[in-house]
């Protein structure tokens, strides 16, 4: 892997780059081994999206359990070796990226069913595309194992709504969650949420966490039975938080059967 040194200024700094690492590995905790010693999971490359100042590995990997091994054409089974996932990991800088989806072997585009023409490989596109408040990943996918020569690629369609990579979840119980402490630099709080069969409310703090009077859990108002991409929280007695602009304040949100994707300050 190499960076670019001279803040990408290719132009005036062509040869401005240095090698980080010479190979990008999975570095599974696991630490599963094939029949020949070697670990099960192998990077086969990597892509880099930036959306919203985060850098999205899209990950192509490899388990690798009979390499080199042919063992003729089966467009029906869906197989458990020799296969391809694609995995996301985040990163902040560019270059240490978070692989916890590996680890909890959750792709981000599951293999298909048995029978399907993606059922033993999905191969990440370079990039994705942010269309109509929903990510489109067009992906490929593969209808026999990465060794086999007969396999068929093409293209697959997965969407999913916007920012909804990850999610933070209360089921069955009442959670929370508070933001560090942040300068409020607008007055409309736009919250991506899925509350429809919970509810979702919020509470904004001082800087050392403590409830603002008009502000509080108990000023909230409840929202339930929606699914939004930019919902307004609202309180008793204000819209919004133009009245706090430019405080140091923290967000505590409240959930219950709900799913918290992001929120914004607009």
């Amino acid at each position: 892997m190499t960076v670019h040194d001279k803040g990408n200024d290719l132009m005036k700094h062509p040869t401005a780059w240095k090698t980080v690492a010479d190979r990008i590995a999975v570095d599974d905790p696991m630490n599963e081994k094939n029949r020949w010693g070697h670990p099960r999971l192998q990077f086969n490359g990597m892509t880099c999206w930036i959306h919203e100042g985060v850098y999205f590995g899209l990950m192509d990997v490899y388990t690798m359990d009979r390499s080199g091994f042919f063992a003729g054409y089966d467009y029906k089974t869906r197989h458990n070796d020799d296969y391809m996932d694609f995995y996301i990991g985040t990163s902040r800088d560019g270059l240490t990226f978070d692989k916890s989806w590996i680890y909890a072997r959750k792709p981000l585009v599951p293999r298909g069913k048995a029978g399907s023409f993606d059922k033993d490989g999905i191969k990440p596109p370079a990039q994705i595309v942010t269309y109509n408040d929903e990510h489109w990943i067009y992906y490929g996918g593969t209808d026999e194992r990465h060794y086999s020569r007969g396999r068929h690629l093409n293209i697959g369609l997965a969407k999913l709504r916007l920012d909804g990579f990850m999610s933070l979840d209360a089921s069955g119980t009442l959670g929370t969650v508070t933001t560090k402490p942040f300068e409020l630099e607008g007055g409309t709080l736009a919250v991506n949420v899925d509350a429809k069969t919970g509810r979702f409310y919020v509470e904004v703090l001082d800087a050392e966490g403590m409830p603002i009077p008009g502000f509080t859990a108990g000023d909230a108002r409840f929202c339930n039975d929606m699914d939004e991409l930019r919902s307004k929280p609202r309180w008793k007695s204000h819209k919004g938080l133009s009245a706090l602009k430019g405080k140091t304040i923290r967000l505590k949100f409240y959930l219950y059967d709900s799913k918290l994707y992001a929120f914004q300050i607009q």
